[in-house]
């Protein structure tokens, strides 16, 4: 209670607070809550974030055009399917270096003198293995129509010479050479040529092309007595005969490719055709496989094998003759233009 003294004037004013605040205790016993800020808003996820506002209407960009389709791509032999086209459509293929070995024949009848079926290896002594065989290819490439197409035009020329004394008795154009004559021979032979080469076929690696051509060849050949030529009845004379043939011939044909690598490829070709029948005709046939290497940009060479025969005959009295057959390797070098 001595405690409680220093309180008891209070009482009166604490007693009337209380009964002043009781109807408002009835209403809302628990007494109002402090006023607390609001805690810090939750950053929104990215979903529930409110678009940012659009900015104004543009005209859209033109788009850039789509890039083509691979099949809608320039015609490209990828070397994972093929050998690339060169660059350039103009290609050179100098044939400078050959070992190939030539086996002619010769026949010549004139007015009804029947003549000797010669071989000019074994009974001429004719220098038939050739080190250096001029030729020369052209190439040119394009497309016609969405199909690859090869022009080629090649020419060759070769002059062999042979001297022998001969072992038998031949006749060449009425003139009869006995047994033991020195005989000089000179046989020039020429070919020059056009075709078209088209690809038929190609699928990854490999390539088939089909093609279409003509030919020109000519002979000349050349018989020589050295010193002259004695008869039989011991009458000397010049003892020289000159002959000459030429032929065109169309030529078919196809070859096939195949790309190993992308500066080595395979391919093998034939082609050929035969006019005429009996006593008048020409055929020629030739085939042919190597392989293809490439250097770099431009540069290259070809080695093959290669086999050709060439037979023309003429004349229904006086049969005219020659043949020739040339196979061996062939060592070319590529250079495009």
């Amino acid at each position: 209670m001595r405690l409680l003294r220093p309180l008891l004037p209070w009482l009166p004013m604490l007693m009337g607070a209380v009964a002043a605040a009781a109807p408002c205790a009835a209403q809302d016993p628990s007494p109002p809550p402090a006023p607390q800020e609001p805690p810090p808003a939750a950053p929104l996820a990215p979903e529930s974030r409110p678009p940012a506002p659009e900015p104004p209407a543009q005209e859209p960009a033109p788009a850039p055009e789509a890039a083509p389709a691979e099949s809608e791509k320039p015609e490209k032999k990828a070397r994972a399917e093929g050998p690339e086209e060169p660059p350039l459509p103009f290609l050179v293929e100098p044939r400078a270096l050959a070992y190939l070995r030539v086996l002619p024949t010769l026949r010549l009848d004139r007015d009804g003198v029947e003549g000797t079926e010669i071989d000019v290896d074994r009974d001429l002594g004719l220098d038939n293995y050739e080190i250096a065989s001029p030729a020369v290819n052209f190439e040119l490439r394009s497309d016609v129509g969405g199909v690859r197409n090869i022009i080629r035009f090649a020419f060759r020329s070769s002059e062999y010479r042979g001297a022998h004394q001969l072992s038998k008795e031949i006749t060449y154009d009425k003139t009869t050479y006995l047994v033991g004559t020195p005989l000089e021979t000179i046989l020039n032979v020429r070919y020059a040529e056009a075709r078209v080469d088209q690809r038929l076929w190609a699928a990854r690696a490999i390539e088939a092309w089909v093609n279409i051509g003509i030919l020109y060849a000519f002979f000349g050949t050349e018989l020589k007595a050295v010193g002259g030529q004695v008869d039989s009845g011991g009458v000397r004379f010049p003892g020289r005969e000159v002959d000459s043939q030429e032929a065109f011939l169309p030529m078919v044909g196809a070859r096939v490719e195949w790309a190993v690598a992308d500066w080595f490829s395979l391919f093998a070709e034939g082609d050929g055709m035969s006019l005429g029948t009996g006593p008048e005709r020409s055929t020629f046939a030739r085939a042919a496989g190597g392989f293809e290497m490439r250097f770099g940009k431009g540069w290259g060479l070809t080695l093959d094998y290669a086999v050709s025969w060439l037979q023309i005959v003429k004349g229904r009295d006086d049969r005219d003759e020659t043949s020739l057959l040339v196979f061996g390797p062939r060592l070319a070098l590529i250079a495009e233009l």
